[in-house]
């Protein structure tokens, strides 16, 4: 069965703050964008991760489900992963 191997948002992001109430472990919203947390990520870096494209780390694949169900429902659908 596929696993999420990383996940990032690209641009047009409108803060509404659907991924972080869905997974708060993995989605942060700051005052002008949305990011995926360091804790999730192999490079340990806080960002949307649209360019370094990092890979989730152990934690990071514990929340599979919830960043499914964080991309299904972003209204502007700018949240992707891609499955391994």
């Amino acid at each position: 069965m596929p696993t999420v191997s990383r996940v990032w948002i690209e641009e047009g992001c409108i803060p509404c703050y659907a991924c972080a109430a869905t997974a708060p472990a993995v989605f942060a919203v700051t005052s002008d964008d949305t990011v995926i947390l360091a804790e999730v990520r192999e490079d340990g870096n806080t960002s949307r991760n649209d360019v370094e494209r990092s890979r989730l780390n152990a934690v990071g694949l514990e929340y599979e489900a919830a960043i499914q169900d964080a991309a299904f429902g972003c209204p502007v659908e700018v949240i992707h992963f891609d499955s391994t």
